[in-house]
């Protein structure tokens, strides 16, 4: 039987032991990657946006990744993958950087996975520690989804904006930080409302928005696909056709022949 995660690595993290530069060199996030702080005052930077670090916040890296760390720090991490779709659709929904409000059963279980980790590998360890990891990748999630939408309320305005902006300037190069500016919030604080309250990125979110754009042009016009990748804010063809596909299932030109086939 396949394992459900592979650990690679799992420890207690002191970063001035490792290395005493003010910055850490950017990275390739290659596997899943969770991490506990134990200390303040460091910021860690993921795919651009900076997250300030406090003690107790968690921090939740997939691959593909980019990210550095400013500052030293302290924490406990985990290394792992997975190729079960309910685990990594799980850990993907996970915001980048958050702080549990229960932490104490967290901890415990960072602990005792170190703790598996280490010991003699006797013929059930490896099941006990997948079963750790599952059970904190849970617990997280638990953490997660409880979270009281009322915390959100006071930004309704903030996200209606940025949703406005975003269907406004399909046809645009936008960034985070322009639809963040929208929102009149800081990126990465619009990033965790903005997916906690829609259950989607803004870039998520921003790509079904221009696949349903591309979808009404191919049903009612005759307009040539470059022009429509154009129009939607796509920067090529073959770009538009990559993401129309991957959100549908087929591309521009057979979903195009099959609503003419339909009507």
């Amino acid at each position: 039987m396949n394992n459900l995660i592979t650990l690679y690595k799992a420890d207690y993290y002191i970063s001035k032991k490792v290395h005493n530069k003010p910055q850490t060199p950017p990275r390739t996030v290659s596997r899943f990657e969770i991490e506990l702080y134990t200390t303040s005052g460091s910021t860690s930077v993921i795919n651009g946006i900076k997250y300030p670090q406090e003690k107790n916040n968690i921090l939740v890296s997939t691959p593909g990744d980019i990210r550095y760390s400013i500052s030293n720090f302290e924490c406990y991490y985990l290394h792992f993958s997975t190729k079960v779709e309910l685990i990594t659709n799980t850990l993907n929904r996970l915001p980048k950087v958050f702080k549990p409000a229960e932490l104490s059963k967290i901890c415990e279980t960072f602990e005792e996975i170190n703790h598996s980790r280490s010991i003699v590998n006797y013929a059930g360890n490896n099941l006990i520690t997948q079963g750790k990891i599952l059970e904190l990748i849970g617990l997280l999630a638990n953490e997660v989804s409880k979270a009281p939408i009322e915390k959100y309320e006071q930004y309704s305005q903030n996200i209606s904006s940025a949703c406005t902006f975003m269907a406004n300037n399909l046809h645009k190069h936008i960034t985070l930080s322009d639809i963040s500016k929208a929102a009149a919030l800081s990126p990465s604080h619009f990033h965790n409302v903005f997916k906690a309250t829609n259950k989607l990125t803004p870039t998520e979110y921003l790509i079904r928005l221009r696949v349903s754009m591309a979808k009404n042009l191919l049903r009612n016009s005759d307009m040539p696909l470059s022009e429509i990748a154009i129009r939607c804010g796509f920067d090529s063809q073959s770009y538009f056709n990559y993401v129309f596909k991957r959100e549908t299932g087929t591309t521009p030109k057979k979903y195009r022949t099959m609503q003419q086939l339909i009507i």
